[in-house]
């Protein structure tokens, strides 16, 4: 969406490749209608259940908080995570 000469606003969320804490964020992104890409993160297999997609990429993300969900703006570049604090965004 447009808001007179301003780009839309684009948002990044990642979380596991599961439902989880992000499903309500992604059930708000949606019934928003606004553009977003969904950034998911996958678990390895038992007993390890590898977590390296995620540890070797959380720090270089620029996160106040590393932690998932986490949801970015692009245009502002602002960055929030947790859900709760999220949908209240």
């Amino acid at each position: 969406r447009m808001l007179g000469n301003a780009p839309a606003c684009k948002y990044v969320l990642g979380y596991w490749n599961t439902r989880a804490l992000a499903e309500p964020v992604r059930l708000l992104l949606a019934f928003c209608c606004v553009e977003w890409e969904d950034k998911r993160y996958q678990v390895g297999p038992p007993v390890e259940y590898d977590k390296s997609c995620w540890s070797s990429e959380k720090e270089s993300l620029g996160l106040p908080y590393p932690n998932l969900p986490y949801l970015i703006e692009t245009n502002s570049g602002l960055k929030i995570t947790q859900t709760r604090a999220i949908l209240r965004f």
